[in-house]
């Protein structure tokens, strides 16, 4: 489901920067951005949860 997120919102923020102009236009494609990066963020590897290895 992120990965949906992340490749559509991406594609329809950069149609709303192309299509729409003016102040709307570039509010639509900052906050389509937003919500496709934070998907991208979420679809990186967490370290959270994993088991620390132990110095020798």
């Amino acid at each position: 489901m992120l990965w949906f997120l992340f490749l559509f919102n991406g594609a329809v923020a950069a149609f709303c920067a192309v299509a729409a102009d003016g102040v709307q236009g570039v509010m639509a494609a900052v906050g389509m951005g937003l919500v496709s990066l934070g998907a991208g963020f979420g679809l990186l590897p967490s370290r959270r949860g994993k088991a620390q290895p132990e110095p020798a």
